[in-house]
């Protein structure tokens, strides 16, 4: 199930980079297929992170990342007000993919955090996503 999740992130997430790279419309509404890309996505890090306690290691915390990173992004984009900006997260967050099972541990380190220390952590993960967005979105409204 790991495998197929993996792969229909990437293939989600590729399209609409695809498309916006090549200044071609492949499909007309690219939301659709990153609301579909972000749930496997969320899947796959359930999988990964929150299967057995919670395993915030290296790998998984930057693949929390990505998805914090576009789910900012798909928010911000209802209206389809900021073209452009899938560049600067969706490809981010293939590469974060793609590389996520070669950046991952064979062993299992997995450390049982309390509860707070745990909604700390996510927390801290979410406030690191949207500094990450806000620079982005700060360097395309400054081009």
């Amino acid at each position: 199930m790991n495998e197929t999740l993996y792969l229909v992130t990437l293939i989600l997430y590729l399209i609409p980079c695809l498309s916006s790279l090549s200044n071609t419309k492949i499909i007309k509404n690219h939301s659709l297929l990153v609301v579909i890309g972000l749930i496997t996505h969320a899947f796959f890090i359930y999988n990964h992170i929150f299967n057995q306690g919670v395993d915030l290691s290296f790998a998984n915390s930057t693949l929390l990342l990505s998805w914090i990173i576009v789910l900012i992004f798909l928010l911000l984009n209802i209206k389809s007000k900021y073209q452009g900006l899938e560049i600067f997260t969706l490809i981010p967050a293939l590469i974060i993919v793609l590389g996520f099972p070669l950046m991952q541990t064979d062993h299992q380190s997995i450390q049982y955090y309390s509860f707070p220390a745990s909604v700390h952590i996510i927390i801290a993960m979410i406030g690191y996503g949207l500094l990450t967005f806000g620079s982005i979105f700060s360097s395309e409204r400054n081009s």
